[in-house]
This record gives C-alpha cells, structure tokens and sequence, in this order.
C-alpha cells in the first residue's frame, strides 16, 4: 500500500497494522516541534464520508491500497477557531443583556426566540473548548480560571442554565431577566478568560 501526506510518500513509525484512526494521531505528532491536524483523508481516492467517520477511523489501514492525509498547522488552525468562539460569546453576552431588557418590558415572545440563539452559541463555544483543549494536549481539568478549575466553571454554568429553565417554565420573566443579567456576569467572565488562556496556548505553538 501507498500512503501519502501532503501529496510526500509517509512510511508509518508504528507499523501498517494500526487504524485509520491512529494514523492520523501519528500523522499529527510525528514532527513534535511541528504538530499538525489531519483535516482530510481520501481512501483509495475517496473521501472518508462524515456519516461514518467513527467507523471508518477504526478500521486497520492495510484495507486499503492508498491514503492520502492532508493536514495544516496545529497552532493556527486551534486559533482561528478560538478566536471564532470569543466572537460568538461577546455576541451572547451582548444578546444577554438585550433579552433581559425586552424581558422587563413584558416583551415574551421575541426574548424566547433570542434565547434558543443564545443557547446555541453557549453550545458551539463549549464545543470549541472541549476540541481545542484536546488539540493543545492540555486536559481541562489541570485549568485555572480565576482561581477556580474549569470544571468549577462547567457546573456553575450548568447550575444556572438548570435555574434559568426553572425560571423559563414558571413563566418568571423578572427572574429570567435577572438571572441573566446579573448571574451570568461572572461564568461569561470565565468563559473569556478561558478562551483567551487556550488562545495564547494554540499562538505558542509553532
């Protein structure tokens, strides 16, 4: 079999009898002072299909008569998509005061439907956290953040999502609204900080 990556002849460190899947981690370290990400795989010529990459990762690589990895710079690529999470949380702090506001104003409707956006950009910023931490190598629970672990932050965020529900059911829209606007201001404090840690990890990183 023939593997290629970046379009130069790869001979795998740890044999031909490993996965798909471990070759692309081999891929990523094998030059440790410049570590990559595998961001596309072609087996036989075809593109390794999303809906069964789980699958796909963990079958041994001697099925196949090539493989073609592309990768990018680790570093970079961990950055840009922090630096797209910082952004998506400064929006939802923004909307999160924005939904307060129309909440004290008895307007329902419209701050309900801010709030499903802004569950989902509390969403993708986790997303980018929990991906970006095992990138960088670097395990959540060894983060600080403001003298607590990131864990801390976690269930302190999930507590007030939990009362936040509560609050939307009970139809309360003054304790919505403040739950929001003052509860939040120390986990949204967090947040940053923990991107911004994660962001100057991924800068260093060559």
């Amino acid at each position: 079999m023939k593997i290629f990556v970046d379009d130069q002849p790869y001979e795998p460190a740890g044999g031909r009898d490993q996965t798909l899947g471990q070759l692309a981690q081999e891929v990523g370290v094998a030059d440790a002072a410049h570590p990559r990400l595998v961001v596309n795989i072609h087996c036989d010529g075809q593109p390794l299909p999303e809906e069964d990459m789980e699958q796909m990762l963990a079958r041994p690589i001697a099925q196949y008569e090539t493989l073609e990895l592309i990768t990018q710079p680790l570093g970079p690529l961990v950055a840009g998509t922090l630096a797209e999470a910082s952004a998506r949380l400064a929006e939802a702090d923004q909307a999160r005061g924005q939904i307060a506001e129309l909440l004290t104003q008895g307007n329902w409707e419209p701050a309900f439907q801010q709030l499903q956006s802004l569950f989902g950009a509390w969403r993708q910023v986790q997303e980018a956290v929990l991906l970006s931490s095992q990138a960088l190598n670097a395990p959540l629970d060894e983060l600080r953040v403001e003298d607590r672990s990131v864990i801390e932050v976690f269930d302190l965020f999930k507590k007030l999502l939990g009362e936040l529900k509560e609050a939307m059911v009970a139809r309360d829209l003054v304790l919505v609204a403040d739950i929001l606007q003052y509860e939040f201001e120390q986990p949204f404090a967090c947040w940053r900080s923990l991107l911004e840690q994660l962001g100057k990890r991924a800068e260093s990183v060559t």
